[in-house]
C-alpha cells in the first residue's frame, strides 16, 4: 500500500506586502516578539503592532487582505494576539489588544464586534474544544483570552449564534441585493454583547501563558451544584505552574475558601516529584490588584515556584489532559491536568516549542487488509512535536511515555504551526491533528506549481554509506494507482537527504528505467549534520551514511497541449542511452582518457517522427578542473609528474554508427568545496545540485534508423583525463496515424575541431592563449501522416582560454569564455512547423595566488566569476516564444593551510539570477560571507514590482506509520558514486522584500546598482592594507605574492578587519585532487568551526585589562565563585549528586555557573568545569570517589601505558563547547566568559599519581627513573591541551586561565625543566591561532617562580595570597598583567576590614592590568554576603578617584 511521506510541502505565499511585517530581515519568522502567527488550513494570518495580514497559501490566487484595526495612539494600542475562529461555514480572524479589546474580522476584511474584555494586555487566544461521546456527558468549546493574572472564557456557542446572526444580514439571500457593511469601529456592536466569564489567577504573580484545560468536578461538598467547574493551567515567572479551579459563580464556598489555604491531596503527587526535577517553594501570596469589575470564583489549587526558572510556552493537547510546559533553562515538563501529575521530563531543550499531533502507529494490525481502508481515529496516537531551533530538528515522541518515533530536520528560521480548532466539526474520514513548518526557499528559478493538490509517491528510502564499487539501489515503481487523477499537469521529482557525523562528497545520479532523471552532488556533513532537497521538473520525462527520500509528486490538472505545436509537447517514449545492469557503479559510462568511448546499442519504434538526445555530463578526479590544466609541453619542460594537463580544452563527442552527429562544450560546474570550500557557504556554485544537461537533435538522422535494426550511440571526450561519467536520455515522439515513417538524411556536415595554441613561457612562468572553434550542421527528410517534414539542425562552437602562469607557478589567471549555439527547424513544403533557437555562453575567470611560508604552511587568495546566460527562442505557426537567463556569481576568499589543514580564511558570495520568460520572470540578487547571508532580494521583472521569493513556504508533516519499509528492487536505479567532490553545506535561504537593503555598518546598498556590477563583472571592491592580512595570519613575505603595492583590493562585501571572523578547519583524511595548479597541492580540509575572534571596541572590561589597556576599574571575579559555599548549588548538589554529572551536563553546567552571575553580577563568568575533564577525551578515563577524590584506575608509569593516549576528541567534550556557547549569550557583553585548563605538569601528577597526592613521590622519582616517558606524556598533553584551549575560545570563551596548581611544589629548578617549557609551547600555539585571547597563568604557592611565570608567554600572571601585591607588581614589572590576590579568609572577616583588604590590593597593583580576584578559590563555608560585599566594593571603585590622593603624596615625597 502507498505510504505517505512525513513532509509534504504544500504552497507557498509571495506578494509585497510581506515587507510590512517584517520579512527581509534574516529569522523574521522567529526573531521578532511582535510577529504574530495564526494558521487555518487553507490561509495564514501574520500580524505585527498595528497590521493583520491574510494571505492564502493553499491557491494563490487567493486575495490578500490587509486589516488595520482602529487602535488608540495615546494608549498605544497594539495587536498582540490573533487567532482564527472557524465553523461549518463562516471563518473569522479575531485579535487581541493591548488594551484589553477583543476584535473579530471578516475575511473581507470588516469589523464584526469589538468589545472590552478587561483593561490589560491580551496575550493570548486560544480557541480548543471537546465533543461530546461515549465517555463523557458534556462538551466544551470555547476561545480563552490570556491576560497577565486574568483568563476570560468565550462560550463557542454564543460566538457562533453571534457570528450566524451576522452572516444572515451581510449575505442576501436575493441575487440582486449587495451584502450589508456595518461601520463598527466604535465600542458599540449591533449583535449585542459577547457575554464571558473572567477569572483572577494572580494569587501565584501574573502569568506568561494561560489555558482552559476542560470541565471538571466540583468539590466533594458541592457536587450537587449547577455550575459548571473548569481546570485551569497558569505559567508564569513568579510561579513555573499554577493550577486553579474555575466556577461560573461569583460566590466563594466554604470548599473553596479551604482549598485556597490548603494544597489538596490530589496534587500531592506533583509535589514529590519535584523534588526530583524542581525545588518545590510554597509562599504567601501577594494582594491582589484592585478589580475594576468582578470576578468569578477562582479556587487555587497548588502552584509549583522554583526561581529562577520561569514557565515560558504552554501547549494543551485536543483533549485538554496534557499540557506541555516549556520553561526558561530549556526543560519540558509534560503534566497530566486532570490528575495534576508530572508525567514526562525533557532537558536540554531551550527556545523549544511544543506541538501535540497525531500518528499512525501499528497501522498493519489496527486495519484491515483492504488497500481502501481509511484509517479512524483508534488508528492513531498522541505525540509530542518539539522544535528544538538550536539543534535545527523536530523531534516526534510518543505519549505519554512512549519513545521517540522520528526527528526532522528544519531550516533555521522555521516555525511551527497547527490550524485551529474547528468548532462543531464531524469530518469523515477522520482527520488527525498535524503539524505544519513555516520556513523559507531557495535560489534558482522556481519551479511554477498548479494551484491544485498534490498527489505524493514516496518511490524510495535508503541510507547510504561506503559506496566504492557498490552497485546502485533499486526500487519498485508503478505508476501511482492511489492517486484519483489519471491526467496530471505537473510532476516534479524531489530528492531529500540528511547526513550527520563524518562523510564526504559524493556524486550522484538518479535513473528511471535507466533514463536519468538527476545528476548532482551530495552535501557534506557540518559538525551539527546537514540536510538539503533537490527538486526539478520531469514532466516532459514522465512516460508511465546518506538518509534519502526520493519522492515524485503529481499535481492533478489537465495535461492538454498548450505549446506552440506537437513538435513541443513531451516526448511519447524516452529511451535510456546508460550503461546496463548489474553494474558496481552508477548507470553513466565512464570516460578515463580521450580514446575511450561509452557504445549503447538501441532500437527505436519505426513510427518515429522526432528524435532528441538529452546528454548529461559531469567531470572528475583529474579532469575536475580542466579549464586549469596546462599544456603538455608546459608539464614536460618542467618535470611536473603527475600533475593534470591535456591543457584545458574539452568537448564531448556524440556519434552514431561511429558518425559525429552534435557536439557539448560543457559548462564549467565547480562543485562546493572546489577553489575555496568557504566561497560556497551557503550559496551553491552554479549548477553543482542540479547539473545542466544539454540537447542534441537527432531527427535528421531518423531516415538512417528506421529500419527497425539495432544502431549504437556512441559518446567520448577529447583530451579527457580520468574520468568522466556521461549518458543519455533518447526522446521519441511516434506518429500515432502511421506504423512506418520512411526517411533520408540530405545533408551532413561535421567539421573538425580548429585549434590554435600560442605558448610563452620560460620556467615555470608563462602565457598561453588557446582558441577552438567548431561548426556540425544536419539535414533530413521524413514522410509521415503530419506531411513530408525536413528538419535541419546546425552547432556552432567557439571557445577561448586564457591562462597566466606566475610566481613560479604560484600564481594562476584563467580566464575563458564558450559559446554554444545550436538552432533546429522542421517545416513542410507549405510552411515551417517548429523553429528553435539557443545562444549560451558560458563564462569562468579566476585568480588564484599562493605563498608556501615553510613548515607545511601556504596562504593562497581567490577571485571568482562564473557566468552562465542563455536565450531561446521557439516559434510554431504564428506563435513565438522567448526567454532569457543571466546567471553571474562572483566570488573572493582566502585561506592560510598549514599541514593539510586549513587555519584560518574567508569566503563571500554574490550571486544575480535573471530569468524572463515572458509570462513568468524571476530575478535575484544574494549574497553572503563564511555562512552569513548579507543581503538577499527577489523580483517579479515582468511586472516590476518587489516581491519576497516563495514568502513563507509551508510544509506539513502527516501523519505516518512508526516503523517503515523502504523499496528494495525494481527499476528506479540510485547511484552515488565513490568520487569525492569537495562539496559543500546546501543553501538556506532567507526571505527579503524590498528595494533597497542596509549591509553591513549601516551602509545603504542599492539592489540596482548591485545587480548591474555584478552583471558587468566588475562587483564594488574597496582596499584594505596587505600588511593587516599578514598580520592577522602570522605570515611573512607576502610581497612574494606578485602584489606591486602595500595595497590590494577584496570585495567590499567581505567588510572584513584585522579582528574579524575566521573559520577552523578539520583535516578531510581521504584528499581529492586538488583544484588548482601548481602540483603540490593542498587538500582541501572538511569539517568547519567557529574560529578565533575578538572586536576589540565591545571587549569587556576583564578582557582589556587582560590586554593592560586602560579602564576605569579593575574588574573582580573569584576563582570558585561558582559552588558549595552558594546555598542554590547546594540544593541543586542534592539533586544531582555525582559531580562528573553536574560538570558534564550542558543544562547542569550553565545553570551553575551562572548561580554567581545572577546572584552578585561579576565581571567574569568561569564555566563550571574541572581540569580533568577532558582526561577521557584523549584515553584516560577517570571516576570520581566521594572520599579518596579523583581516581585514575590505570595510571601511566611506562611505555606500555602511552599506548592508551590518543589525540583529543572534543566530540567527547561537546558539553563544554554547548555551554560557554550558551553562557556567552546569557551574559551579552556584560561579562567575559572564562575558560580554563590545568597545565601538562599538574595534568600529569593525576594520571602518574593514579589520583590525588600530597607528596609527589611517584611522579618527581619518574623526572630521574624515567624521563623519556615522563616528557612523552607531557607532549601529547601539551597538543591536548592546546586544542582543547583553542576549542573553547572558538566556542565562546574570552579568555583562557591555565591552572598549573601543583607546579609550586617543584623546586624552580625543576618547574624550569618540567613545566614551564611545555606551557610556553601551549602558548605559542594557542596564540598563533587566536593571538587576541589572553592566557592567564596561575600557580599556586608561586612566590618563588614569578619572573620565570612572565617568561613563559601569558598576559596575565596570578599570584597566591602568600604574595604581597606590591611586591609582586615590583617584580614582574608594569608591561604584564597581574591577577589577585585577596586572601580568601578576609571573606570570613568583618566587612570593613575586608573593603581595607580589596583597596589596598588594588593601590598596590596600580591602575593598569590588574584583575581583582582572591589569592586562591573560594573557601567551603565562606558567606554569601562576603561575596556579595566584594563584588560592590569592586564596582565602586574609581581609578581616577582612588589614585588622585596617591598623586599628591608621590608629589610631595619628590619635593
Amino acid at each position: 500500500m502507498w505510504r505517505r511521506s512525513h513532509a509534504t510541502e504544500l504552497g507557498c505565499i509571495a506578494c509585497d506586502e510581506l515587507s510590512q511585517v517584517g520579512a527581509g530581515k534574516e529569522g523574521w519568522l522567529v526573531d521578532d516578539p511582535n510577529l504574530l502567527c495564526a494558521l487555518d488550513t487553507h490561509a495564514l494570518a501574520l500580524a505585527n503592532r498595528s497590521l493583520i495580514l491574510v494571505l492564502g497559501w493553499s491557491d494563490l490566487d487567493d486575495p490578500r487582505i490587509k486589516i488595520r484595526p482602529d487602535l488608540s495612539p495615546i494608549a498605544s494600542e497594539q495587536i498582540t494576539a490573533v487567532e482564527w475562529l472557524v465553523f461549518d461555514e463562516i471563518r473569522v480572524v479575531v485579535a487581541g489588544t493591548s488594551s484589553g479589546y477583543f476584535l473579530i474580522y471578516s475575511l473581507g476584511g470588516d469589523l464584526i464586534h469589538k468589545q472590552m474584555i478587561y483593561p490589560g494586555r491580551i496575550l493570548k487566544l486560544r480557541v480548543r474544544g471537546t465533543k461530546r461521546d461515549l465517555t463523557q456527558d458534556t462538551s466544551s468549546e470555547e476561545v480563552c483570552v490570556v491576560m497577565p493574572g486574568v483568563v476570560a472564557r468565550c462560550d463557542g456557542s454564543d460566538i457562533q449564534s453571534m457570528l450566524q446572526q451576522w452572516f444572515q444580514e451581510t449575505h442576501a439571500p436575493f441575487w440582486d441585493q449587495k451584502p450589508k457593511r456595518r461601520d463598527l469601529e466604535g465600542s458599540e456592536t449591533p449583535y449585542g454583547k459577547l457575554p464571558f466569564q473572567l477569572w483572577n489567577v494572580s494569587k501565584y504573580g501574573s502569568c506568561a501563558d494561560a489555558a482552559i484545560t476542560g470541565i471538571m468536578p466540583p468539590p466533594l461538598m458541592e457536587h450537587q451544584s449547577s455550575h459548571r467547574y473548569y481546570c485551569a493551567v497558569a505559567i508564569g515567572e513568579d510561579a513555573v505552574i499554577s493550577a486553579f479551579r474555575l466556577s461560573e459563580n461569583k460566590s466563594r464556598s466554604l470548599v473553596g475558601a479551604i482549598l485556597s489555604k490548603v494544597v489538596p491531596a490530589t496534587f500531592s503527587t506533583i509535589a514529590s516529584f519535584s523534588r526530583m526535577i524542581w525545588r518545590s517553594e510554597q509562599t504567601s501570596p501577594g494582594k491582589s490588584d484592585v478589580k475594576p469589575q468582578p470576578f468569578a470564583r477562582a479556587s487555587p489549587l497548588t502552584c509549583l515556584k522554583d526561581h529562577p526558572r520561569k514557565g515560558e510556552k504552554l501547549t494543551l493537547s485536543p483533549s485538554g489532559t496534557l499540557a506541555a510546559i516549556t520553561d526558561s533553562l530549556g526543560r519540558i515538563l509534560l503534566l497530566d491536568t486532570q490528575a495534576l501529575v508530572v508525567v514526562r521530563l525533557w532537558k536540554g531543550y531551550r527556545d523549544a516549542s511544543c506541538l501535540f499531533m497525531e500518528m499512525l502507529v501499528n497501522r498493519d494490525t489496527a486495519a484491515p487488509s483492504s488497500s481502501s481502508y481509511e484509517p479512524v481515529k483508534s488508528d492513531y496516537c498522541l505525540c509530542l512535536a518539539i522544535h528544538a531551533p538550536r539543534k535545527g530538528i523536530v523531534e516526534i515522541w510518543q505519549m505519554r511515555t512512549g519513545p521517540r518515533l522520528r526527528i526532522i530536520q528544519c531550516v533555521k528560521g522555521a516555525k511551527i504551526l497547527q490550524p485551529t480548532y474547528r468548532f462543531g466539526s464531524s469530518t469523515s474520514p477522520y482527520v488527525p491533528l498535524e503539524v505544519f513548518l513555516l520556513n523559507g526557499d531557495s535560489v534558482t528559478k522556481p519551479i511554477q506549481l498548479p494551484n491544485t493538490k498534490p498527489c505524493s509517491y514516496l518511490i524510495l528510502q535508503h541510507d547510504f554509506g561506503y559506496t566504492y564499487g557498490k552497485p546502485p539501489v533499486f526500487a519498485n515503481y508503478t505508476p501511482p494507482s492511489h492517486c484519483s487523477a489519471k491526467k496530471f499537469s505537473k510532476i516534479v521529482f524531489e530528492w531529500n537527504a540528511t547526513c550527520k557525523g563524518r562523510q564526504f562528497d559524493r556524486i550522484f545520479g538518479v535513473w528511471l528505467g535507466g533514463v536519468e532523471l538527476l545528476r548532482s552532488c551530495t552535501a557534506e556533513p557540518r559538525a551539527t549534520g546537514i540536510v538539503w532537497s533537490v527538486q526539478k521538473d520531469i514532466t516532459s520525462i514522465y512516460t508511465g551514511v546518506y538518509h534519502v527520500n526520493i519522492t515524485i509528486h503529481f499535481y492533478p490538472g489537465s495535461n492538454s497541449d498548450n505549446s506552440l505545436s506537437k513538435y513541443h509537447s513531451p516526448a511519447d517514449l524516452i529511451l535510456p542511452i546508460s550503461r546496463n545492469r548489474p553494474l558496481n557503479d552508477g548507470l553513466w559510462f565512464e570516460i578515463e582518457n580521450s580514446t575511450d568511448i561509452g557504445l549503447k546499442e538501441f532500437k527505436i519504434p519505426q513510427n518515429s517522427y522526432r528524435a532528441l538526445l538529452e546528454v548529461y555530463v559531469s567531470y572528475h578526479e583529474n579532469d575536475e578542473f580542466w579549464y586549469l590544466n596546462p599544456t603538455n609541453d608546459y608539464i614536460e619542460a618542467n618535470n611536473l609528474t603527475g600533475t593534470p594537463g591535456n591543457g584545458p580544452f574539452r568537448e564531448v563527442v556524440v556519434s552514431l554508427d561511429g558518425e559525429v552527429v552534435g557536439a557539448i562544450w560543457p559548462f564549467t560546474v565547480i562543485y562546493t568545496g572546489g577553489v575555496n570550500p568557504l566561497l560556497w557557504r551557503p550559496i551553491t556554485g552554479i549548477g553543482s545540485f542540479n547539473l545542466p544537461s544539454y540537447n542534441i537533435e537527432i531527427t535528421p538522422f531518423l531516415g538512417k534508423i528506421l529500419d527497425g535494426k539495432a544502431h549504437k550511440l556512441g559518446f567520448s571526450v577529447t583530451n579527457a583525463l580520468n574520468v568522466w561519467y556521461v549518458d543519455a536520455n533518447l526522446h521519441l515522439w511516434l506518429d500515432r496515424k502511421s506504423s512506418k515513417i520512411e526517411g533520408e538524411l540530405l545533408k551532413h556536415i561535421s567539421s573538425p575541431d580548429v585549434v590554435s595554441v600560442v605558448s610563452d613561457f620560460k620556467g615555470l612562468n608563462g602565457t598561453f592563449l588557446t582558441s577552438v572553434s567548431r561548426s556540425i550542421s544536419s539535414t533530413g527528410w521524413l514522410k509521415s501522416s503530419h506531411g513530408n517534414i525536413t528538419t535541419h539542425w546546425v552547432q556552432n562552437f567557439s571557445y577561448s582560454n586564457s591562462m597566466v602562469m606566475g610566481n613560479d607557478g604560484n600564481l594562476q589567471i584563467v580566464d575563458q569564455i564558450i559559446h554554444f549555439n545550436d538552432s533546429a527547424q522542421a517545416e513542410i513544403p507549405s510552411s515551417s512547423v517548429y523553429s528553435t533557437k539557443s545562444h549560451k555562453k558560458y563564462s569562468v575567470y579566476l585568480y588564484y595566488n599562493s605563498i608556501d611560508q615553510g613548515n607545511g604552511t601556504s596562504f593562497s587568495l581567490e577571485n571568482l566569476t562564473l557566468g552562465f546566460n542563455e536565450k531561446n527562442a521557439e516559434a510554431a505557426g504564428f506563435g513565438l516564444s522567448k526567454s532569457s537567463l543571466k546567471n553571474v556569481q562572483n566570488a573572493q576568499g582566502y585561506m592560510a593551510v598549514k599541514d593539510n589543514l586549513v587555519i584560518s580564511g574567508l569566503g563571500s558570495t554574490q550571486q544575480v539570477y535573471k530569468y524572463d520568460g515572458g509570462n513568468f520572470c524571476y530575478f535575484r540578487n544574494i549574497s553572503s560571507s563564511n555562512y552569513t547571508i548579507l543581503y538577499d532580494t527577489v523580483r517579479d521583472t515582468c511586472q516590476r514590482r518587489t516581491r519576497t521569493h516563495s514568502g513563507p513556504g509551508l510544509s506539513r508533516w502527516w501523519p505516518f506509520h512508526a516503523q517503515t519499509a523502504f523499496l528494495a528492487s525494481g527499476v528506479v536505479f540510485v547511484g552515488i558514486g565513490g568520487r569525492n567532490l569537495s562539496l559543500g553545506k546546501s543553501f538556506v535561504p532567507k526571505l527579503v522584500t524590498g528595494k533597497e537593503h542596509w549591509g553591513k555598518k549601516g551602509k545603504k546598498v542599492d539592489v540596482e546598482d548591485r545587480a548591474k556590477r555584478l552583471e558587468n563583472i566588475s562587483t564594488g571592491w574597496k582596499e584594505i592594507r596587505i600588511e593587516e592580512i599578514r598580520k592577522s595570519l602570522s605570515l611573512s613575505s607576502f610581497s612574494e605574492m606578485g602584489f606591486c603595492s602595500t595595497t590590494s583590493v577584496i570585495c567590499c562585501s567581505l567588510g572584513w578587519k584585522s579582528s574579524s571572523l575566521f573559520l577552523q578547519l578539520g583535516l578531510n583524511s581521504s584528499c581529492h585532487t586538488g583544484p588548482l595548479f601548481p602540483p603540490k597541492r593542498k587538500c582541501l580540509p572538511k569539517e568547519f568551526h567557529v574560529a578565533c575572534s575578538s572586536s576589540p571596541s565591545s571587549d569587556p572590561l576583564l578582557v582589556k585589562a587582560a590586554r593592560g589597556e586602560p579602564v576605569k576599574r579593575p574588574p573582580a571575579w573569584m576563582m570558585r565563585q561558582a559552588g558549595r559555599y552558594m546555598a542554590v548549588y547546594r540544593k541543586l548538589a542534592e539533586k544531582y549528586p555525582s559531580f562528573r554529572e553536574r560538570s558534564e551536563t550542558t543544562d547542569l553546567i550553565v545553570e551553575i555557573s551562572l548561580q554567581p552571575w545572577e546572584a552578585f553580577h561579576p565581571d567574569g563568568v568561569i564555566i563550571f568545569s574541572d581540569i580533568l575533564t577532558p582526561l577521557p577525551a584523549f584515553g584516560v578515563p577517570f571516576d570520581i570517589e566521594e572520599v579518596r577524590g579523583p581516581v585514575i584506575q590505570s595510571p601511566i608509569r611506562s611505555e606500555e601505558g602511552l599506548k592508551a593516549l590518543h589525540p583529543i576528541d572534543l566530540e567527547k567534550v561537546h558539553f563544554v563547547g554547548e555551554s560557554l556557547r550558551i553562557l556567552r549569550q546569557e551574559v551579552g557583553g556584560h561579562a567575559a566568559v572564562l575558560g580554563f585548563v590545568g597545565a601538562p605538569w599538574t595534568i600529569a601528577t593525576y594520571i602518574v599519581e593514579g589520583g590525588t597526592t600530597r607528596t609527589y613521590t611517584t611522579i618527581k622519582s619518574m623526572c630521574h627513573t624515567a624521563p623519556h616517558v615522563l616528557r612523552a606524556l607531557l607532549s601529547h598533553l601539551t597538543r591536548a591541551i592546546s586544542d582543547y584551549i583553542i576549542f573553547q575560545v572558538q566556542s565562546g570563551a574570552h579568555c583562557i586561565q591555565i591552572f598549573d596548581s601543583w607546579g609550586g611544589q617543584l623546586p624552580p629548578d625543576m618547574w624550569e625543566s618540567w613545566s614551564r617549557p611545555y606551557i610556553e609551547e601551549i602558548v605559542s600555539i594557542v596564540k598563533n591561532k587566536c593571538p587576541q585571547t589572553p592566557l592567564v597563568l596561575y600557580i599556586n604557592g608561586n612566590g618563588g617562580l614569578l619572573e620565570r611565570m612572565k617568561g613563559t608567554g601569558v598576559d596575565v600572571v596570578g599570584l597566591d595570597w602568600t604574595v604581597d601585591m606590591k611586591d609582586g607588581r615590583k617584580r614582574l614589572g608594569g608591561e604584564i598583567s597581574v591577577q589577585g590576590n585577596v586572601d580568601p579568609a578576609y571573606l570570613f572577616s568583618p566587612l570593613p576590614a575586608l573593603t581595607e583588604e580589596i583597596q589596598r590590593v588594588v593601590k598596590c597593583a596600580g591602575r593598569k592590568g590588574h584583575i581583582l580576584n582572591l589569592g586562591h578559590g573560594v573557601l567551603v563555608g565562606t558567606p554569601e554576603e562576603a561575596v556579595a560585599h566584594f563584588f560592590e566594593v569592586a564596582r565602586s571603585l574609581n581609578f581616577d578617584a582612588s589614585f588622585q590622593d596617591q598623586a599628591v603624596e608621590d608629589s610631595k615625597l619628590v619635593v
